[in-house]
Order: structure tokens, then C-alpha cells, then sequence
């Protein structure tokens, strides 16, 4: 993460389409608002501004047409560095052949010497093409091969540092040579530049012909990428000698959680896209500044038009603003009208479901980064809390309920739109939710539902439960204790009460509470893993509550709270991060 260079929110829009493309089987949905189009002989390219409706992440920057939408026009190579830049001296594509991925101690090597380990990504997005690809090292004669991962048929060319050509199946070239550089640092450190994206600049036919010239403007811009880093490791006596040089005689013979939040300062070359030139017409686009926080120097698209061979005005659309409070962060599209030289339409007006969405410095965000209602400090559970409770009472899949997802994952989305006809689409969101075969030989499972069993004895007795099930997704039980006597137990010896857990007729846990005679209750709070190494889903248990002591005034209560499958329920539904659509409504 202390690397990690992030892209022009137009690059990040636009290569949205990539990462997660549009499909009502996912629950996203595209709105599409036609602008213009270019045509040649043999090509034509064309102008819209989409949205993506797949969730707003709460660190999610708003494009130059507001929070969610993208400009399509043009098109994009982006690089996502995972740690260095692949052609930096100790990037991926030059030490990759340096150490064995399947041998730990040749990886920390690695580590230690400063190698980037993994190969930085890259998406595509251009002409309603979009996919994504790595290149693989350049050592052992893989003369950087594009390893593609999508099922596009394109041939991509790496010509050189600052130029690629995507050929299509009808043998078009796009050539990418207008640079974005990003200069970096974390928490003040010194900086560092590299390349982030390479936009579309000529599109020629397969005859080689020049059809299309895409022209730049620089747009230098300044931020504060907001973001959590961390570590979390303990090292075992076996690990002592290369990772911490001693032992301690405890099994663990160093500790180390890093759990911080940082601020990368950066200052940034963005390209804003001006022009577009064919043989007859041209699309021309035009910025203001944005009224905005969010990023120093950040535009908005006010203007898009349409001219002819002599430069004069056909047409004109205007795009309407206003900001996504509390704060004055996000920009946020309102509306867009097409304005004619003698009479203009209706506009294309915007709707959402908040006015307000999450300061991206907070740290409300669930474990895929959609917002939540929870304000967390850090990436893990706190140090001081047991960690069993805390995954008791989270999600014990991931164990930090600080992190769990809640509706907050809708807030910002587009709720309605108003076409220039009068009519309209009006969209209703749900969280996304997701489910596991809890057994092989079914197809669905149960939700759950927390159960309790308690046991009480006095004056040496026993109390034990019948067999019940616990559900395997949720290991993590809850087991208090109360224990009350008013009078000492024979011969001094303090009054001891044990419970014992069974799995399968066998004793997996034993816990004691001591009575210490005193006037007030002594109570016990003890989170319990019952199945840390059970694989079998249907396991039965049991709980014992025994008194060692024969005393008529000693009395114990012991409740196990634990999740069950509900028989009732045919689906199990657990809320996952973001939103899907739900309905439609026009």
C-alpha cells in the first residue's frame, strides 16, 4: 500500500468498465446519455456520459462529470502499481527471476532486498472495448508477453515507455501516446514519479489511414489520498532466527501490528480531454473549476459541442452541477441539455438517494470499502479487546464488526432519472448478500439464528444439555458464567464449578469459575472456538455444568450463546459489501 499510485478519477471511471462490467446478472446497470458521434468511411467514435451503477466506495473520487459517472469518449490504458512501477530497476519485470515464489525464506529475501514481488495491472478502455492484462517479466526470454485477462480478441503492443497500439479484429489501430504521470509520497517521505495512464491519441484504419485525432490539455491537480496500511504477524520460535534473531521462550518470539492511518500527498499531470478532430467535424469540450475540497485543481466538464470543417457551432450540450454535502466534497451531476442553434430540449435530469455521502478522510467503510455506519481507526480489531469477542460479535468471517456492511453502501446512488421525453426510470437498491453449501449434498443452506442453553446446579450436582447443533460458519461461542454462595465450602477449599463442551461425545474445552464467597455474584465471560479444526458440518455437541463441592448455599448458572441454522429458512442470506438493483420502475 505505501506505493500505490492512484489514477485520474476519469481514468478510474472509465476503466470501472474493466474491472466490473456492466451486467444485470451482477446487479449493476448502465445510464447512458448519447451526446455525439464522429463518422469517417471506414470508423465512427462516439461521445456519452455514463454512469455505473455498482456501488460508491467511500475513498471514490468524483470524475470531471460527477461521483459515479464517466465521460466516454476517447480511451484509456491505465496502470495500477502494486508496489514499484514494473520498469523500475527493482520492479517486477527485473527481479522477478531473482527468487522462488514457492520457497519462504527466498521471498523474504526478496523482501529484504527491496524486489517488487508482483506485476503492476493494466486496464483497458476505449471504442466499447474494455478488459484488463499484466506483462509478464522480461527475464528467461519472456520479452515482456501481455498475458491478457479477458476474452477480447486484441493484439496489444508495448512500443516503448510512453506508446502502445491495441489492433482490433478488423485490423484498426488505436494509438495510446498522451502520458499521465503520478508523483507520490507517504506521510511526507519523498516522492517519486512514474506513468499511470496512456490515452488515446490517433485511431487509424486498417489502410492506414488517420481518422481520428484526439487532443490534451495538462491539468496539473494536488490531493490527500486518505487511506489505512497496516500489519498484523506473530513469529514462532522455528521463524526466531531469521525474522527476529532470538527467542523469548514463549513460542512467539516477536510481535508486530502496524495499524495506522496515512495520508499520501501527491501532486499529479492529469489530461483533460479538448478536442476531437475527424476529416469534417469536431467534438469540442470545455472545463471550469470545481467549487470543491475534494481535489486542488480538479475540473468539471461544462460544455460539450459539436463543430464544423470551419469551426463554427452546430450544437451544444450543458452539463448542471451541485456537491454531494456534508462537506462540499464530490461533485454531483444534476443534469444535461442539448442546446440547438435555433431551439433547445428538455434536459436529462438527476436524481439520487442521499444529498450527502461519506467524507472519504472517515473511516466508515465496510471490508470491500463501500460505506457503513461504523467510524473504525484502524484495520484490525483493537488490540486490547479479545478477539474472539470480537469475531463472536462481527461477522466471524472476517472478525471486525467495525467492518461489517450495512445499507450505508446505497448512499450517493442514483435513484431516478427524467429523459428530455418526460418520462422516467427510477431505480431501487438492496445490498448485496451472499450464501454457502453448508452441506454437499444440498444446494442451499439455512440462516442462522443465535440460540442460548443454560444450565444450572447447586450443592454438588450436575446439569448437562441434550445434543444440539452448531453452525460451522460460526465457531465462536459465548459462554457466561455466575457463581453465588453464602457460606464457605467444607474444609476451606474454595467452591469450583466446571463446565465441559463435548463434540461428538468428546471433551474439546473445560473452563472453571472459582467462587470467592464474596456478596456480590462472581460472574465469567469466556469466547470460546468449539471447532477449529472441524471440516464435518452437522457436528453435535454438548455441555456439562459440574459442582466439585457439596455445599447447600452454592449455585452456578452457565448460558452458551451460539449461532444454529434456522430449519424454518430454505436460503442463507448473509449481507456482503455494496449494493446490487433490486427494481426498475418507469
Amino acid at each position: 500500500m505505501e506505493n500505490f499510485v492512484p489514477p485520474n478519477p476519469d481514468v478510474a471511471a472509465l476503466v470501472k468498465y474493466a474491472e466490473s462490467p456492466v451486467s444485470y446478472s451482477s446487479g449493476s446497470v448502465q445510464v447512458s446519455v448519447p451526446i455525439y458521434s464522429l463518422s469517417s468511411k471506414n470508423l465512427s467514435t462516439n461521445v456519452s456520459i455514463s454512469y455505473h451503477g455498482s456501488s460508491i466506495r467511500t475513498r471514490q473520487e468524483a470524475s470531471s462529470v460527477g461521483l459515479g459517472w464517466s465521460l466516454q469518449a476517447g480511451g484509456v490504458i491505465s496502470r495500477t502499481v502494486l508496489g514499484l512501477p514494473d520498469e523500475h530497476p527493482q520492479g517486477y519485470q527485473n527481479k522477478y527471476g531473482l527468487f522462488n515464489t514457492n520457497d519462504a525464506a527466498s521471498m523474504l529475501s526478496a523482501v529484504n532486498a527491496g524486489h517488487d514481488l508482483q506485476p503492476d495491472i493494466y486496464h483497458y478502455s476505449f471504442q466499447g472495448y474494455s478488459g484488463k492484462f499484466f506483462e509478464k517479466d522480461n527475464m528467461n526470454g519472456n520479452n515482456n508477453e501481455k498475458i491478457k485477462l479477458d476474452d477480447n480478441e486484441l493484439k496489444i503492443i508495448h512500443n516503448g515507455p510512453d506508446s502502445w497500439t491495441i489492433i482490433d479484429p478488423n485490423g484498426n489501430k488505436f494509438v495510446f501516446e498522451e502520458i499521465e504521470t503520478g508523483y507520490y509520497g507517504v506521510g511526507g517521505g519523498g516522492n517519486a514519479s512514474c506513468t499511470t495512464a496512456w490515452l488515446l491519441s490517433e485511431v487509424y484504419s486498417p489502410n492506414n489511414i488517420l481518422e481520428f485525432t484526439y487532443e490534451y490539455a495538462d491539468q496539473a491537480v494536488s490531493h490527500q489520498l486518505h487511506h489505512f496500511a497496516g500489519t498484523k504477524f506473530k513469529v514462532t520460535n522455528d521463524q526466531c532466527p531469521t525474522m527476529c534473531g532470538s527467542t523469548n521462550g514463549t513460542g512467539v518470539c516477536c510481535e508486530d501490528i502496524n495499524d495506522n492511518f496515512d495520508v499520501i500527498n501527491g501532486t499529479t499531470n492529469y489530461k483533460k480531454l479538448t478536442d476531437i478532430i475527424g476529416a469534417k467535424k469536431a467534438i469540442k469540450f470545455t472545463y471550469t473549476n470545481r467549487e470543491t475540497l475534494e481535489i486542488n485543481g480538479a475540473v468539471k466538464l461544462d460544455k460539450v459541442q459539436l463543430m464544423n470543417s470551419a469551426g463554427s457551432e452546430i450544437c451544444h450540450h450543458e452539463l448542471s452541477y451541485g456537491y454531494f454535502g456534508p462537506s462540499y466534497q464530490k461533485l454531483k451531476l444534476n443534469q444535461i441539455q442539448k442546446i440547438g442553434a435555433s431551439e433547445s430540449e428538455a434536459p436529462y435530469i438527476f436524481d439520487y438517494t442521499t444529498d450527502d455521502v461519506l467524507d472519504k478522510a472517515t473511516g466508515s467503510f465496510d471490508h470491500w470499502g463501500y460505506p457503513n455506519q461504523n467510524n473504525a481507526s484502524g484495520l484490525f480489531p483493537p488490540s486490547t479487546v479479545n478477539e474472539l469477542e470480537q469475531m463472536f460479535n462481527g461477522d466471524q468471517c472476517f472478525g471486525f464488526p467495525a467492518r461489517d456492511p450495512d445499507s450505508y453502501s446505497s448512499q450517493g446512488m442514483l435513484e431516478k432519472v427524467t429523459f428530455p421525453t418526460g418520462g422516467y426510470e427510477e431505480f431501487e437498491w438492496e445490498n448485496h448478500d451472499y450464501s454457502s453449501i453448508v452441506d454437499p449434498s444440498q444446494m442451499v443452506s439455512s440462516e442462522y439464528v443465535n440460540k442460548m442453553k443454560t444450565l444450572t446446579a447447586s450443592n454438588g450436582q450436575t446439569d448437562i444439555t441434550h445434543p444440539f447443533p452448531i453452525a460451522p460458519e460460526y465457531p465462536i461461542v459465548k459462554l457466561e458464567l455466575t457463581s453465588e454462595s453464602t457460606t464457605p465450602c467444607d474444609f476451606g477449599i474454595p467452591c469450583r464449578a466446571t463446565v465441559n463442551i463435548y463434540k461428538e461425545n468428546e471433551l474439546i474445552s473445560t473452563h472453571q469459575i472459582i467462587d470467592t464467597n464474596s456478596p456480590d455474584p462472581d460472574e465469567q465471560i469466556i469466547y470460546i472456538n468449539v471447532a477449529p479444526e472441524s471440516t464435518f458440518p452437522h457436528s453435535s455437541y454438548k455441555v456439562e455444568l459440574v459442582l466439585d463441592n457439596s455445599n447447600p448455599t452454592h449455585e452456578v448458572d452457565a448460558v452458551l450463546t451460539y449461532h444454529e441454522m434456522d430449519p424454518t429458512s430454505t436460503v442463507m442470506k448473509l449481507t456482503a459489501g455494496g449494493c446490487r438493483i433490486k427494481s426498475i420502475s418507469t
